[in-house]
């Protein structure tokens, strides 16, 4: 489980890296990167993977330059970037990791996704 201060801090260098090209961060932005940090999925990363990924998402919103950054945008980029084969935005995690290089921790999040969605799908059946 990634600690909660780390994602503060790149919080906060996500809002100097877009001060410097204009771009207003609301703090609803900090608030989706926490509890993208927190999926299921993600939990069976170490807090470095969990960093790569939340670093390529925020990178990716800002490198677009919108008027500002929300928990919209942030959301937004991780569904864009979600392959079809997942049903949840664990999908850009996925994505990213493998773009890293880091495929064993790849398959990590796709079989916890797997396993939370089956979990889900055996609790709401009839």
């Amino acid at each position: 489980m990634i600690d909660p201060e780390a994602v503060t801090t790149l919080y906060y260098s996500i809002c100097a890296q877009a001060k410097s090209v204009k771009v207003d961060v609301h703090p609803s932005f900090g608030i989706e990167m926490l509890h993208y940090s927190s999926r299921q999925s993600l939990q069976v990363l170490d807090s470095q993977e969990v960093i790569v990924v939340l670093t390529d998402i925020a990178t990716r919103a800002l490198v677009k330059q919108p008027a500002e950054l929300n928990g919209l945008t942030f959301q937004a980029e991780a569904l864009e970037m979600c392959p079809k084969v997942f049903r949840m935005c664990d999908g850009a995690a996925y994505s990213i990791l493998v773009a890293n290089g880091m495929h064993e921790s790849a398959q990590r999040v796709k079989s916890a996704a797997k396993t939370a969605i089956e979990s889900f799908a055996g609790e709401c059946s009839v």
